[in-house]
């Protein structure tokens, strides 16, 4: 069994988001295991891209200053290294498709020996009316990644049915139209739309991300979901270049999992 499919066996995961490369490759390192010793579960590193359409103004400063630094798809591969060195944390690679097609399907080999367990490309869907897989799914399950795929509020039946036959790992459900970013409460068809997609993911776990920010939204996304997503609350932080411990308490004071179990630093 994979580490994702373990880690959702064990709870409704914390999936926490940042962007690779942002504040210098220690700095990345350093606050992807304060997220870890804070609370997530499953964490998601973004690859630095110029174009990053589906991000909100937080996300899109953070490939800006991770780019400025030098940040590539090799110091990808580092900051993955260097975690696996000390954590076994399932590790998603979260990606537009123009830096993956650059490097091709090597890359995709060296994300998994990397430590990568799944990629989430945002800007690929899968093909419609046809039972012929996109080449590149068929290249990331070949190199041993799980495809984690997206679902929005307007996808329909069709779209539905053919991200079910190619998705594993789990559904990432964007609970809000538009792009990311912090929004105060989630969306007022959120259950409705939850109950809507179970019968298309009976046996595949579904978690909620864009918009969720703090304990509030985690919490309510965890009454229909099976895992809850934050991203720009915490890239947000790292823009203010607070300290690898402040950030592991601003994800503790998030999860709404610790209010039996609270945490402390050194």
């Amino acid at each position: 069994m994979n580490r994702i499919a373990k880690t959702f066996q064990q709870s409704k995961p914390f999936i926490g988001y940042l962007t690779g490369g942002d504040g210098g490759v220690d700095y990345s390192v350093e606050c992807a295991l304060a997220l870890i010793e804070g609370g997530v579960d499953i964490l998601e590193i973004g690859m630095p891209f110029s174009d990053p359409v589906a991000d909100g103004p937080v996300i899109q400063r953070a490939h800006e200053r991770a780019l400025a630094q030098g940040a590539t798809s090799s110091t990808i591969l580092e900051i993955a290294k260097r975690l696996r060195q000390v954590s076994e944390v399932p590790l998603v690679l979260f990606s537009y498709y123009n830096p993956i097609l650059q490097r091709g399907a090597q890359y995709l080999h060296q994300l998994k020996l990397a430590g990568f367990d799944g990629v989430l490309i945002v800007d690929l869907p899968v093909p419609i009316n046809s039972n012929e897989q996109e080449p590149f799914f068929k290249t990331l399950k070949e190199a041993q990644l799980l495809p984690i795929l997206l679902a929005t509020p307007g996808a329909d039946q069709e779209r539905l049915l053919q991200i079910s036959r190619v998705a594993e790992g789990f559904l990432y459900y964007v609970s809000q139209k538009g792009t990311t970013g912090v929004r105060g409460k989630l969306a007022d068809d959120f259950s409705a739309q939850m109950a809507r997609l179970r019968p298309y993911f009976q046996k595949m776990p579904i978690a909620a991300g864009f918009g969720i920010a703090d304990r509030a939204s985690a919490k309510a996304a965890l009454e229909e979901a099976d895992g809850f997503v934050v991203g720009s609350a915490l890239v947000q932080k790292m823009e203010e270049k607070i300290s690898p411990r402040e950030l592991a308490l601003v994800a503790q004071s998030i999860d709404p999992r610790t209010m039996a179990r609270e945490r402390s630093y050194p």
